[in-house]
């Protein structure tokens, strides 16, 4: 049960963007409806063994109000080798409540948060996967300046660099 978002939001980012799991093609079947709030339909959902072998942070990236205006970022970031999505705050209160995490640590209001696809190690540990993948976060985030298109949001001025672990498990 406590795999449930992550697998979800990560089955949600393979189906909204192509990407795949570490553990590549798998088998999807559909979740209960409105499984993933905010998107309209309910997402695949994959193997959570693939999920289950990862760390415990998501590495988050942004929160906005539309997750549409993540589409440009998810994009930039993937062709730069890293996997993001967005995920409901909603949803990640219910997740937390029902997980007995602590929810006070999540940011108030509604919306989305941008957060990447796998968990990695605490990114604020030097050495661990978390601490290299925030590393290549700021780097890429750095090279989206001027590339939103009209009409979205450039997540200007920082440009990912203020990228923080979230702990998921």
């Amino acid at each position: 049960m406590k795999h449930t978002l992550l697998v979800l939001v990560s089955a949600a980012i393979v189906a909204a963007f192509g990407c795949k799991s570490k553990g590549g093609d798998k088998a999807v079947k559909p979740p209960p409806a409105g499984a993933i709030d905010g998107g309209g339909a309910a997402a695949p959902a994959i193997d959570a063994a693939s999920a289950a072998v990862q760390g415990d942070h998501w590495i988050v990236l942004a929160q906005y109000k539309r997750q549409e205006d993540f589409g440009p970022v998810i994009q930039h970031f993937r062709e730069n080798g890293i996997n993001l999505g967005p995920v409901s705050l909603v949803d990640l209160r219910k997740y937390f409540a029902t997980n007995n995490l602590n929810a006070s640590v999540l940011p108030s209001g509604d919306g989305f948060l941008l957060v990447t696809a796998d968990a990695f190690g605490n990114p604020q540990i030097a050495g661990t996967n978390g601490f290299k993948m925030k590393q290549r976060i700021t780097e890429v985030g750095a090279q989206y300046k001027g590339k939103a298109p009209s009409g979205y949001e450039s997540f200007a001025p920082k440009y990912f660099s203020d990228a923080y672990g979230m702990k998921i498990r």
